[in-house]
């Protein structure tokens, strides 16, 4: 797949393909070969690095001088098995304060710096370079619907009781699902998936073989929706009402 410079290129490319389905196949390229996942952000939902953790930290070194939030910055980065690139988010918003109206400097605890940790969202002339589920489902669907596919994003819980989205794509009549994350996942090899599936494992898909990869990922059904999995019956997924109604 060739280099795109900006968002308009990469659709009037996409709108020189022949078939939606040419055009889907080179949407999840793009993805592939483009975009990076912030697996600090999954860092920070992990336990150990999350509230619990930070609260302890908190409590062992108290924010009331550089001395102490030294000291609890040393602690996190030797007592877990955190990333240089998750330590340094820390550090940055640890050690730098905000300014109240009298000039006085305001330092976060840790648990507000890890409770308040944002995505690290990368886009580049309106093409996305870096992002976590939503940013990457969001980005997909936009460049769908700029091609005439119909697609709705899902939304859901992965087995790893994450909250989680993916793409319920209409191609040639059928409608298939399309995780991209964890196609992404795949071919990271995040937590060894690139060892136990393909790429395209996650890509077209129908319901019953998502399950198959990942028995316990759960659907936000609207309140009062009497259904366990969308892949044991014929209910039709097209049904933008449906997803867009929450849990």
């Amino acid at each position: 797949m060739k280099e795109f410079n900006s968002f308009v290129e990469l659709v009037n490319y996409l709108n020189s393909l022949t078939s939606q389905q040419e055009q889907i196949n080179e949407i999840v390229n793009y993805f592939i070969q483009n975009v990076q996942f912030d697996y600090v952000m999954l860092e920070n939902i992990n336990e150990i690095v999350t509230k619990k953790f930070a609260k302890y930290v908190d409590a062992l070194f108290p924010n009331t001088s550089e001395q102490s939030r030294n000291k609890a910055l040393s602690y996190i980065k030797n007592s877990s098995n955190v990333s240089n690139e998750y330590w340094n988010r820390i550090k940055t918003n640890y050690l730098n304060p905000t300014i109240n109206e009298k000039g006085g400097k305001i330092y976060k605890t840790m648990y507000d710096v890890i409770n308040e940790m944002k995505a690290d969202i990368k886009e580049d002339n309106g093409l996305l370079k870096k992002g976590i589920a939503e940013n990457i489902t969001s980005f997909a669907k936009k460049l769908c619907e700029a091609v005439g596919i119909r697609c709705v994003e899902v939304k859901g819980i992965s087995s790893g009781k994450m909250n989680h989205s993916w793409l319920d794509i209409e191609i040639n009549n059928q409608e298939l699902f399309y995780d991209i994350t964890y196609a992404i996942y795949t071919r990271d090899n995040f937590c060894g998936l690139g060892k136990r599936y393909k790429i395209e494992e996650w890509i077209g898909i129908t319901p019953k073989q998502l399950y198959k990869n990942q028995p316990s990922r759960i659907i936000k059904y609207p309140k009062g929706f009497n259904l366990e999995y969308l892949g044991l019956n014929n209910l039709p997924l097209f049904m933008k009402e449906f997803f867009d109604a929450g849990a």
